[in-house]
């Protein structure tokens, strides 16, 4: 049976990581170890695989992990607890087989927190569902429709809180995106991306996905999002939606 690109992948990075194991005497072996003290044998690989195998890069950018895990994550605030749940996990996968990480763009509220305490506590979320002892990758889905009773920012006013995003999920947890897919994407937010992409490394960038199409309140998601998600696993993210909804307009009426 032929392998799938998935398994000739792994095997491939195994390679490598073989090949940059032999190439360090015993002193620099133990001295690699003791300064990856603290992270688990995944994030060691990733860490790797984000730096090209660069040894001291990877070391550096463990050290700074590791750093930001002890001084800033236990300071994130939690979604839904005086933020709203903008994020869900879903255990549905993409057509590449990843799961699904789910984002209601138009919940964001800056009255509410800074950009920097909302990609905080996006990032608790991130490091509370997936396992620091996995390799796994997911496919990140922004849902950009409004909503009433969201908050329903401007474009230009997301800058902050993706900025942001930027700084702390890519240094934090490299190689755990598979795919970002933004949807709808009206024409007035294209000139929001092209500001936001100079931004980005270009791997990541790379992993972008643009559906156009209108972010009305009730316009449905385009279909070329059917391409990278089908149809049960489209309804299950409309179901999150409907729930943040129901959230949303229950909360205001107890107010």
């Amino acid at each position: 049976k032929g392998s799938s690109p998935c398994g000739k992948r792994k095997r491939a990075l195994w390679r490598r990581l073989c090949l940059f194991g032999k190439q360090q005497t015993p002193t620099e072996s133990w001295s690699i170890a003791k300064e990856m003290e603290g992270a688990t044998g995944a994030e060691q690989t990733r860490f790797l695989v984000a730096r090209k195998f660069d040894q001291q890069a990877a070391v550096e950018m463990i050290g700074q992990y590791l750093e930001w895990r002890r001084d800033q994550l236990p300071q994130a605030r939690q979604l839904g607890k005086g933020l709203p749940r903008l994020c869900s996990f879903s255990q549905s996968r993409c057509q590449s087989g990843r799961r699904v990480m789910y984002i209601v763009g138009a919940m964001y509220d800056s009255t509410l927190a800074t950009g920097e305490e909302y990609a905080l506590a996006m990032a608790r979320s991130i490091d509370e569902e997936i396992s620091r002892d996995s390799d796994e990758k997911v496919t990140v889905v922004v849902d950009t429709r409004g909503g009433e009773g969201f908050a329903n920012p401007a474009p230009w006013s997301l800058l902050p809180w993706i900025k942001a995003l930027i700084s702390v999920l890519p240094p934090n947890f490299p190689e755990r995106l598979g795919q970002l897919i933004i949807t709808p994407v009206p024409w007035v937010a294209k000139a929001l991306w092209t500001t936001v992409s100079v931004l980005l490394d270009e791997v990541t960038a790379s992993k972008v996905v643009l559906i156009s199409g209108p972010a009305g309140r009730n316009d449905p998601m385009p279909e070329e999002l059917s391409a990278h998600l089908d149809a049960s696993v489209q309804q299950i993210l409309d179901s999150y939606r409907q729930e943040r909804l129901k959230e949303v307009i229950s909360t205001a009426a107890m107010q």
